[in-house]
């Protein structure tokens, strides 16, 4: 992807790049050359070697020519590593594709019919890097780069996407980008996906005992233990009882202010741990809220279908198909689409099995 980027924005150093790739293997093979052809004749040579006059010019010859490409091998190098640290400013948004494409291509565990191509991937990438917004100011490109390609992505991905798992989708681009940075940690992602914990000889809750449920209790203590962020929450809810009630209690935990010191240190994603500690059927409100804080609200609703963008990505090698369920029918907006585009007359046939026109033989081209 760091090729490609470089290749789309700056085509001269990917060019230059190239030239100097095939210069430094050329030099370094006419020094191979050189050395073989010394060796040879050192081999062949009979006699005292000071008389042999075509071996003393060979040796005089490699000598200048090794030097000489030794320098333009040297230069080269220099000039490459230059090249290399001018393509790594671009690293950022390389590094964003890579974390899209790796979540992307993980969604064929949540259903095997999500199966996309890095042909596919890379195509919508480079695409976006095209199309997207020019500025002369690198950081403000970069940026312009990392969030088209952030939104190409997810509109393109979400078309393929079952309504159900759309939402699904957003989140785990969010925390892809977030682990990334390090602003998760593994041992709260790993409390995040843990799916019970046993609520057999729990310690006494104190205060907090007559209203904390066993399972949330567990959950706490759990959290106090495995992460150094929650160290001390514990002791928070057993201090702090009447607060914590007040938050366990709320109608929207999800965007209830958290006790004492916890609003101000806690982030984003260990929020949403408090929340799947305590009111475990929150969690989807809440991972919604965490997608708008950690990536942007426009990313907490999967985008609205828009048939016009899909025909434009399309090619007449690359068709729109359409899976449905039962009672859709898409007919109207491809009419509609077709009229817009200057199309009078539209050619419609619902062939199966025995469409007689399909299956008469020696036909060019089937009726659809």
């Amino acid at each position: 992807l760091l090729a490609d980027i470089a290749s789309l924005e700056r085509p001269d150093l990917q060019a230059k790049k190239e030239a100097l790739v095939v210069s430094i293997a050329e030099g370094r093979k006419t020094i191979q050359e050189l050395e073989d052809t010394v060796l040879r004749l050192l081999a062949e040579s009979s006699g005292n070697i000071l008389d042999d006059e075509q071996l003393i010019n060979t040796l005089d010859s490699s000598k200048k020519i090794s030097k000489k490409t030794e320098e333009s091998v040297r230069g080269a190098e220099v000039t490459s590593k230059e090249i290399d640290i001018s393509r790594e400013e671009y690293r950022p948004v390389a590094t964003r594709g890579s974390i899209l494409y790796f979540v992307v291509a993980d969604f064929a565990t949540i259903d095997p019919m999500y199966q996309f191509s890095l042909q596919y991937f890379k195509q919508v990438f480079c695409n976006t890097v095209s199309t997207s917004e020019p500025n002369d100011d690198l950081k403000v490109r970069l940026q312009i780069l990392l969030d088209e390609c952030l939104k190409s992505m997810f509109i393109n991905i979400c078309r393929a996407l079952f309504e159900k798992h759309k939402t699904l989708f957003g989140f785990l681009i969010a925390v892809g980008i977030l682990r990334k940075r390090a602003d998760i940690a593994d041992d709260e992602w790993a409390y995040f996906l843990k799916a019970a914990i046993s609520t057999d000889d729990l310690p006494d809750a104190g205060a907090a005992a007559e209203w904390i449920e066993p399972r949330a209790w567990a959950m706490v203590l759990a959290a106090d233990a495995e992460m150094p962020a929650f160290s001390g929450l514990r002791t928070s809810v057993t201090n702090e009882s009447a607060a914590w009630r007040k938050f366990f209690e709320s109608d929207s935990p999800q965007t209830a202010q958290l006790p004492g010191a916890w609003e101000g240190k806690a982030t984003h994603f260990q929020r949403l741990l408090v929340v799947k500690a305590f009111r475990p059927e929150k969690v989807a409100f809440a991972s919604s809220e965490f997608v708008g804080n950690a990536i942007g609200a426009s990313y907490k609703e999967p985008p609205p279908f828009d048939l016009m963008s899909t025909y434009q990505d399309s090619a007449c090698k690359v068709p729109i198909v359409f899976v449905l369920t039962s009672g859709a029918d898409p007919t109207q907006y491809l009419l509609q689409l077709a009229k817009s585009q200057g199309y009078t007359q539209v050619a419609r046939a619902a062939c199966g099995s025995r469409c007689s026109h399909c299956s008469r033989p020696r036909r060019p081209r089937p009726c659809w």
